[in-house]
């Protein structure tokens, strides 16, 4: 009769065993049977001793050989469970058949002609491997009691299991979703195990009641915390040495290995009892771990709101940084196509001064366009900062758990406290710069006035002086193109219309529209003031000659001082002293230059909205010993 395994190998049985059949004495109860020169093929199932000390169906996944040991290992996924605990194992964790007896040969082939019914009534019987203490083999005849399999260690009791590794044993501990040791680990009603925070998770994710894990529908989401499965995980860290890593994260003391209950407000480290009563925290003052996370949530909302104004304020400065670029731009296309417009009515020799004109405008633009930009870019930064403080502070504050929320807060607030100062001290604003528009946009076929002067437009205005409000102590000579101060008053009616304190006289060209330009020679006098006013302007009395009162006036005082009469005062410095005053008036445009009548430089420019007539004002001022007697010249052409 052929031997069983050579029946097998000719059948094509899932493994094919061979065994020498010499020194296979009898084993000692509970022993795994030695596996000897056994052939082991991809595909067969075995039973297979587990980490946890069980036995399981293995299927063989793989086989390889250690360079180290020399000997084959096996890659065996169990049957029933998840393939994560698939694993690599030696030989002597598989439950490999022993060879048969010529008796078990005999009664293996009788078995299999029919001859044996008890024979095949014992091999029908179930195995059952989840348990290590005596799984039944098909392999041998029924016995009164089966064998009890020895899984522990030679000196361990009889009967009593060992405990498994504790890096195996982690493995049976570790969450099936987060792939991590379980922390407050919860069972759902199919009593399968997950962390809490993660089988929450899951439900919100799928938006389905289900187990993760065997996908069994559960009626609600509801499960129970598992403290027995807790109690274990904590053990096994223990004996891993990873309970100390994990001290904090398991709620426990590092230093006294008591439940942390207190928070240090003085040191901002969480703590134990025994912590509150060491020297180290003598005289510190703590919290109960609830209160200390109320007062540091309520601290860090209450930074919220200043972050928010902040955010806003800057949201507000960016929108009319950005208006003031584009009506920059727009500006600066305008006073191009002006410039331009001009030049083109002065024909081809005036290219150069053109050009140059044009050089001028595009590096002031691009220099004050640079500058705004620059407060843009830093402005944007700020909200970027801001932004990020404010999520860094929202995150926290949706952090529910005390333990991870307390962790470092002192810093983390102190952090977001210094970011907010920083943020506050700093100088923030809108950087509104203007082009030089008496420059770009003022009279500019004025400024090749002596070589151009029959293409000049607009025209130099013939301006007269108008005696009817000429101050008693002003002399007008008979052309009324030249005023000049006398010492004695004359005796001339005083109407509504005359000044009666300053000495200033009104042209008789009002302007109500358009552009105007004209010239008053100021020669070498030390004073004088030249400008425009309104029709409807008080005359009376000492006046305050701000344009809030319908008065536009530049002003020369002590020879040199340059004033233009703002509010406040606005000092002027200049390259020279220019002999001739040129005023240019853009009615629409709303804005009145004052230029170097000889170099066509600009001086300064007010700037505002008019609706009423406007018309030239000038003063000689007064003589002091014939100090500054020199008159005033309406210039003409």
């Amino acid at each position: 009769m052929a031997s069983r395994s050579s029946q097998e190998s000719k059948h094509g049985a899932p493994h094919t065993v061979t065994g020498r059949g010499e020194g296979m004495g009898e084993r000692s109860e509970g022993e795994l049977p030695e596996a000897k020169d056994e052939l082991v093929k991809i595909g067969s199932v075995y039973p297979c001793k587990k980490g946890s000390g069980t036995l399981r169906d293995a299927k063989i996944m793989n086989i390889r050989s250690n360079e180290q040991t020399g000997n084959q290992e096996y890659y065996v996924h169990y049957v029933g469970l998840n393939q994560r605990q698939d694993e690599w194992v030696d030989r002597s964790r598989l439950l490999l058949p022993e060879p048969l007896t010529v008796k078990e040969e005999k009664n293996d082939a009788e078995s299999q002609n029919g001859t044996n019914p008890e024979q095949n009534s014992s091999t029908t019987e179930p195995m059952d491997y989840e348990t290590p203490l005596s799984p039944k083999r098909k392999f041998e005849e029924p016995e009164p009691e089966p064998k009890k399999i020895k899984l522990e260690p030679p000196e361990s009791p009889k009967n009593e299991l060992p405990l498994a590794p504790a890096k195996d044993l982690a493995e049976e501990l570790t969450c099936p979703l987060c792939l991590e040791l379980f922390k407050e680990p919860v069972m759902v009603e199919c009593s399968h195990n997950f962390c809490k925070s993660c089988i929450e998770n899951a439900w919100e994710v799928r938006n389905s009641v289900s187990c993760p894990e065997c996908e069994e529908p559960l009626p609600e989401k509801s499960f129970i915390i598992n403290r027995t499965l807790e109690k274990l995980v904590m053990k096994t860290l223990s004996r891993s040495g990873l309970y100390t890593e994990n001290k904090e994260l398991l709620g426990m003391c590092a230093k006294h290995d008591e439940k942390v209950k207190l928070y240090c407000k003085d040191d901002g480290l969480l703590g134990c009892v025994i912590c509150r009563d060491s020297l180290e925290h003598s005289c510190h003052s703590f919290l109960p771990l609830m209160d200390a996370l109320d007062v540091y949530r309520e601290e860090l909302s209450a930074m919220l709101y200043p972050l928010d104004v902040s955010l806003k304020a800057s949201e507000e400065l960016i929108s009319q940084q950005t208006e003031k670029i584009v009506v920059h731009k727009e500006k600066m296309i305008d006073y191009k196509q002006h410039i331009t417009s001009e030049f083109e009515k002065m024909h081809k020799f005036l290219e150069e001064r053109e050009k140059k004109l044009l050089d001028q405008l595009q590096k002031q633009g691009d220099d004050l366009l640079k500058e705004m930009e620059s407060n843009l870019i830093k402005l944007e930064n700020d909200i970027e900062d801001i932004k990020k403080a404010i999520d860094r502070a929202k995150e926290k504050l949706e952090e529910t758990d005390a333990l991870p929320f307390l962790k470092d807060i002192r810093s983390f607030i102190d952090e977001c406290q210094k970011q907010k100062t920083a943020i506050e001290s700093t100088e923030r604003s809108v950087v509104s710069k203007e082009l030089c528009q008496a420059t770009f946009k003022g009279p500019i076929q004025y400024f090749v006035w002596s070589k151009m002067k029959h293409f000049l437009v607009p025209m130099l205005e013939q301006v007269t002086a108008d005696p009817n409000t000429a101050h008693p102590n002003l002399l007008l000579s008979y052309g009324l193109t030249t005023i000049r101060y006398k010492e004695k008053r004359s005796k001339i009616f005083d109407s509504v219309v005359r000044f009666n304190q300053n000495t200033f006289v009104l042209g008789k060209n009002g302007f109500h529209s358009g552009r105007h330009y004209w010239l008053v020679n100021v020669g070498v006098k030390t004073d004088w003031d030249i400008g425009m006013t309104r029709d409807s302007s008080n005359r009376k009395g000492t006046l305050s000659l701000i344009p809030a009162n319908g008065y536009w006036i530049l002003q020369l005082r002590n020879r040199n001082d340059y004033i233009a009469i703002e509010s406040p005062a606005v000092k002027l410095r200049l390259a020279g002293k220019p002999r001739r005053i040129g005023v240019y008036l853009d009615y629409e445009g709303g804005m009145i230059s004052f230029y170097d009548g000889d170099e066509m430089t600009h001086i300064y420019t007010f700037k505002d909205v008019f609706t009423d007539k406007l018309y030239p004002c000038l003063s000689p001022h007064v003589t002091f010993n014939k100090r500054n007697s020199e008159p005033l010249q309406l210039e003409h052409y």
